[in-house]
């Protein structure tokens, strides 16, 4: 007897694990753009990877600066990222009413317990 392993239309399966908070928002952000979480995993890795797009002079300057470590910004988390970035641009245009509605509760709650001496 002979065992073998069949492959299904040669597909691998791969397994990543990370934050919850980060697999929710992936899973929020797949939902808005009306795509399944897997496709727009692969559709970022292609479009990062395998791209044909050749960086602007900004862009390289920007690769420079952060090798540099200029103009980096620290976050605790997810979260922190998502409230620092939301200062720089508005960032939450772009995401579902549902997690505007989370974020913006988090923000008051954040700001009611900072008030608290």
């Amino acid at each position: 007897m002979v065992a073998h392993q069949e492959h299904h239309h040669e597909y691998a399966r791969m397994t990543i694990d990370m934050p919850f908070e980060e697999h929710k928002w992936l899973k929020a952000m797949a939902a808005f753009m009306g795509v399944t979480l897997k496709h727009l995993v692969l559709s970022c890795l292609r479009d990062h990877l395998f791209g044909d797009n050749e960086p602007n002079d900004e862009t390289l300057k920007a690769f420079k600066e952060t090798d540099e470590g200029k103009g980096l910004m620290q976050c605790k988390d997810f979260n922190d990222f998502i409230n620092k970035l939301g200062s720089q641009i508005n960032a939450q245009n772009f995401l579902p009413h549902p997690i505007r509605k989370g974020i913006e509760a988090t923000r008051k709650k954040r700001k009611r317990s900072e008030e608290i001496p």
